[in-house]
């Protein structure tokens, strides 16, 4: 395989990774969301004071919370990889570019 062939893979690897993170961005919001939205109606739902009723709505929502917290690290993680990919596309690319120097420079030294 080839330099070109090998960018080629990295193009479409980091047209992979951009979709799954555009993916888990979105997963992660609507997490969010729906956590912010069953912890205000917990919160409203429960008695007593302030901390009473906020230490209630936690308690009630912590399936809410974990999917959160997971749908975070998904996110974090897809971006990781999506920088990782950047990485390897760019260093494909000085290769490539490196390898049609030294060509050009060989033709021009043999010429």
């Amino acid at each position: 395989m080839n330099q070109t062939d090998k960018i080629e893979k990295a193009i479409n690897e980091l047209a992979l990774r951009e979709h799954a993170f555009a993916s888990a961005v979105i997963e992660s919001a609507e997490a969010e969301g729906a956590y912010r939205q069953a912890k205000a109606e917990a919160y409203l739902k429960a008695d007593g004071t302030i901390p009473e009723k906020e230490m209630q709505a936690d308690k009630q929502c912590q399936a809410e919370y974990a999917r959160k917290l997971i749908a975070d690290a998904m996110e974090r993680l897809t971006k990781n990889k999506l920088e990782d990919c950047r990485a390897v596309l760019s260093a494909r690319q000085s290769l490539l570019s490196a390898e049609l120097k030294v060509h050009q420079a060989t033709k021009n030294f043999t010429a």
